[in-house]
């Protein structure tokens, strides 16, 4: 390399310096990552970290679960995975492909994870949403009293605001 030129590292594999720590810039080869529900499904905390830090979607869907990352990482109660995924911009109001109308809250309240609740929460989740049951979030988590205590202080939140019973219904 000349004086004063600049080069860029490169090895054998054509890999930028972006691929050893730096999210890489090239889009993910998939929209769908089995991988990255599985990890979330088993609290598999670095590798989700990582295959997020390579564009995978953060809505993939495991076709024989018919489930999201982020349904899988609220129902084993992966709190850090649950944040990880909302941060990447999953979409709290997908349901599960399987006809149960299930969504991340309903499966964060139905395991009792007070964390991933507040965190679903925060990324305005509807609590008045019902899966195929016609069941919200609160519904499923009755063996949870605290969960369930502030579904219902959300859920009375939202219905002093818009003066209706069910804030999410259109009547």
């Amino acid at each position: 390399v000349a004086a004063g030129a600049e080069a860029a590292f490169e090895d054998v594999h054509g890999w930028t310096k972006d691929h050893f720590g730096v999210r890489s810039t090239d889009p993910a080869e998939t929209t769908e990552n089995v991988e990255l529900v599985r990890a979330s499904r088993y609290g598999q905390t670095e590798m989700a970290a990582e295959l997020l830090r390579r564009y995978a979607n953060p809505d993939s869907f495991d076709p024989a679960k018919k489930r999201s990352a982020l349904h899988a990482a609220c129902k084993h109660r992966h709190v850090e995975i649950v944040r990880m995924l909302i941060t990447a911009g999953a979409n709290v109001e997908l349901q599960t492909l399987d006809g149960s109308g299930m969504r991340a809250l309903h499966f964060a309240a139905l395991s009792g994870s007070l964390e991933a609740v507040k965190l679903l929460l925060q990324a305005h989740a509807d609590p008045a949403a019902a899966n195929a049951d016609g069941r919200n979030a609160a519904g499923v988590a009755r063996d949870h009293r605290d969960v369930q205590a502030l579904l219902y202080e959300r859920l009375a939140a939202g219905s002093a605001a818009t003066g209706t019973c069910f804030p999410s219904a259109e009547l």
